[in-house]
């Protein structure tokens, strides 16, 4: 699976903002997001990064992941590892250059992990239903369901019900000639 690759320019002159990291990621996902930043200088000019790449996310259960990046034709690039995607839930990340005058945070964003289901993906052959067809299947079940015999409440029936009923579980109907009916 090629990474999804995330750029963002970092502007040297003004602080790092968080972002909302848009879309979905899921537990069992690996080394699924890069996140490449580019500097950009005070007057809106390229400016190539240069220095060591960190970045530390902190997931749902509170556990912090440290990584290494590293720099790539003059910008910063991180790819999350496999312990980030292990807990659903929210996580936030930041992303750190360090060079010889220090380290500077370059990057923030705050995202959602989502539980996956098996990690298996669908084959060709395998059908998704629709909304439709599922609601039409619970529909479908309800009116079974309200037809159902219940063995524990009294019933209203038909002739015609009882007469299937006794037929379903063998009974036949006999009569001792005074018009009183037994079932056997």
């Amino acid at each position: 699976m090629e990474p999804i690759i995330i750029e963002r320019t970092w502007k040297k002159t003004t602080t790092v903002m968080i972002e909302l990291l848009p879309g979905t990621a899921f537990t069992e996902e690996n080394k699924a997001h890069t996140f490449r930043i580019r500097g950009e200088g005070p007057d809106g000019e390229e400016l190539p990064l240069s220095g060591s790449v960190m970045g530390k996310l902190i997931r749902a259960d509170g556990v912090s992941i440290d990584m290494d990046g590293s720099v790539q034709s003059g910008a910063a690039e991180l790819t999350l590892v496999a312990d980030c995607y292990n807990v659903p839930g929210q996580f936030t990340l930041t992303i750190y250059l360090s060079s010889s005058s220090g380290s500077v945070a370059i990057y923030a964003a705050v995202g959602n992990i989502h539980r996956g289901t098996t990690g298996n993906e669908l084959d060709s052959g395998t059908h998704v239903p629709s909304l439709q067809e599922l609601t039409d299947a619970y529909q479908g079940a309800l009116t079974v369901l309200n037809k159902a015999v219940l063995y524990a409440e009294s019933q209203q029936l038909t002739a015609a019900q009882m007469a299937q009923a006794r037929a379903n579980i063998g009974l036949t109907a006999r009569d001792d000639g005074s018009g009183n009916i037994t079932f056997v």
